[in-house]
This record gives C-alpha cells, structure tokens and sequence, in this order.
C-alpha cells in the first residue's frame, strides 16, 4: 500500500477516443491528468480510482507509472471495464465530450486503507466520483486541504462546495466566472478558481480576485487544458504562491498542454480511427484495407510518422479471385491521390491545429476502396 505522499488525486480515469478525422485515444480522466501535471512539477503524487482488468486498465495504469505517479492506490476490477469518452474536435481544438461509459468509476469508493493514506496528505485532489460528496466532508473535517472539480461532476448530490480550497469550475464568459464564483463562495468554497475559455480565468476567496488571460497557443486540441491549470494552481499554493501567480502558472502550462493530443504528452494510438470509420460508413474494411487505413491514422496523429513508419505496416495482398470489383488504372490512380491529399492535408491540420476541411477529405468510400 502506497503512503508517505504530499499530495493525491482521486476519481476518475478513462481512455479518450477521439473520433474521425483524428482517429486516436489517449489516456485521460481529470484526477489522472491533475495528478501527471503535479509530478511533473515535482510532487510526490498518488492517484486513487478504479480501472478494469483489461488492457485500457493496464494502459492507464502503464502511463501513471511512467510519468511518476504512484499507483499503489488503484483498485483493479477483475471482470470490469475502464471508463472511456468519445471526443470530438473541431477546427480551432475545442471539443465536445460524450457518450461516456463511466465502467468502473462508477460507485468507486476508496477503502479504509486508501482513505488512510489520503488522510496523510498534505492536499487531495477530486475528479469525477458519484459519492454525494462522502469523502470530500471526511477529509475536510480531518483538516484535509480539498480541492474538487465541479465542472466535471453532473448530479447535482455531487456538487457540493462547503469547505473546498479551492472549488474549480468553468464557464462561458467572465462574467459568468464571476457570478458562478459569488455562488460557490456563498455556498461554502473558501476559494475558487474558475476557467472562461478564451476569456482566461479567475480566483476569488471572497475577499480578493485575480484574474488572467489567455497565453497564445498553438491549439492542436483543448482537451485537458483547465486540468493543467488546476494542477498548476495547487502546485502554485502548495508553494505559497498568491492567486495571481498561480493564476499565471496556469495559463502558461495549459497554453503548452493545447498544443498535443490529450490532457499530458504521450504516444496517442490510433486503431480507434479504424473502427470509427467502419462502424460510422457501415464498410467492413479486409485486414489490408484496415492495415492502410492505420497507417493513414498514425500519420494524421502523429505528426512525427514518416512514409517509412507507415511502409512498415503490413499490407495482405487479396489474391485476384477476390478482386471482383476490377477498376480502370485512371480510376485507380484517382483514389490514390485522393488519399495522399487527405493524409497531407490532415498531417499538416495536425501541426498546425486548423481543422481538415470537407474539400481535403476524400470520401469515406472513396478511402474503403483503397
């Protein structure tokens, strides 16, 4: 069993697939980014929640150990599956979440030996958790620094602020920032800090408000970007930072967290392109058509893939019995360049973090034919 850490985070964990034209899933959930962006900054950090015992399980797991975070705390569920989110991208990076499968983050509650631990820290870090706020008011009323994001909890039994420090939030405006801050103050918050988007974001403890912009960015994807700043915030006051310079921190750090796929640098995979394809043009694609269709993925993703990364992927050759569907050499030729415009285009939407428009795109059967 994990102990001796200054800080923790608790809730949820999941693989966020994105779906076409990007095509990939990285490992994600609030209280995991929160608690890779608090290693990083040099903090000895556990994470506490529940995974599956299948493979996104043991990649979520894989990708904590391997950005520093302690994982004594994680509960694996034999016959259970780990949460995932479908995400969508638009042009400029902003995202819309859903459906979600919450697998076993649902009902997760840490047990006595997990509660033992966090009531040893120096500051716990909430996501996601359907407790009704069960152990936000046993850690606060042992003394516990608290901090929860309410942004990401739905049902309003878990969206309790009374004694959080800070209670983190999102809105659309700053005004509604402000607004929304005068509501959690009054409902018990000792501090707030709350994310407007591309108006930047605020803190208040009732007495004092600071506010900061947004730091220019190359926006590749917006996902994780408020988990960076909330990191940064509780490493700013763990420091004894004000709200200005925690504020400030923030922005920076999500600045950079806005320029990759996913809530924290890592290796995005890419099969989930395939089977959003498949399934969303109803095309059942043969082992060589999905093989191309993988390297076409890999090389939208990640901009670091070169032609011979993707020569490398095995391509079954159908024998010519199977070829019923014979097409002009014109035709052929065709289609290929229609896909090579569409992978350049997407590669360079990628570095460059501007949409892939329809016109670039070739169509999907167009793609299957390959």
């Amino acid at each position: 069993m994990a102990a001796g850490f200054e800080l923790a985070t608790v809730g949820d964990n999941c693989i966020d697939r994105y779906l076409a034209p990007v095509g990939a899933s990285t490992v994600g959930g609030n209280a995991v980014n929160v608690a890779v962006h608090l290693a990083a900054r040099g903090h000895r950090v556990a994470y506490a929640g529940a995974v599956g015992a299948d493979a996104d399980g043991r990649r979520v797991v894989a990708a904590l150990e391997q950005a520093g975070v302690g994982t004594g705390l994680v509960r694996v569920v034999s016959g259970g599956r780990t949460a995932t989110s479908d995400i969508r991208t638009g042009g400029d990076g902003e995202r819309a979440i859903g459906p979600e499968d919450f697998g076993v983050c649902l009902g997760y509650r840490p047990d006595a030996d997990t509660l033992a631990v966090l009531l040893g820290c120096r500051h716990v870090h909430i996501g996601w958790l359907d407790d009704g706020g069960d152990l936000r008011r046993r850690l606060v009323g042992d003394g516990v620094a608290v901090s929860q994001d309410l942004a990401v909890n739905a049902a309003a039994r878990d969206l309790g602020a009374e004694g959080l420090a800070p209670a983190f939030a999102s809105a659309a405006t700053l005004d509604d920032g402000v607004a929304l801050a005068r509501r959690l103050l009054a409902a018990g918050a000792r501090l707030v800090v709350v994310t407007c988007g591309r108006s930047g974001s605020l803190a208040s403890d009732g007495t004092t408000v600071a506010r900061v912009g947004v730091a220019p960015a190359r926006v590749v994807d917006t996902l994780g970007a408020g988990d960076t700043v909330i990191a940064a915030f509780i490493a700013g006051r763990a420091r004894g930072l004000g709200l200005q310079a925690c504020l400030e921190a923030g922005r920076d750090d999500a600045a950079l967290t806005c320029g990759h796929l996913g809530g924290f640098p890592q290796t995005p995979l890419a099969p989930a392109y395939v089977r959003t394809a498949a399934s969303c043009s109803g095309v059942s694609m043969a082992p060589g058509r999905a093989a191309r269709t993988r390297a076409m993925a890999s090389a939208a993703v990640m901009p670091w893939a070169t032609r011979a990364t993707a020569a490398m992927v095995p391509v079954r050759p159908r024998p010519a019995a199977q070829c019923t569907n014979r097409r002009s050499p014109s035709r052929r030729r065709s289609t290929m360049i229609a896909t090579k415009r569409f992978i350049c285009s997407t590669v360079g939407a990628v570095r460059s973090g501007i949409g892939i428009s329809d016109q670039a795109r070739p169509s999907l059967s167009a793609r299957a034919r390959l």
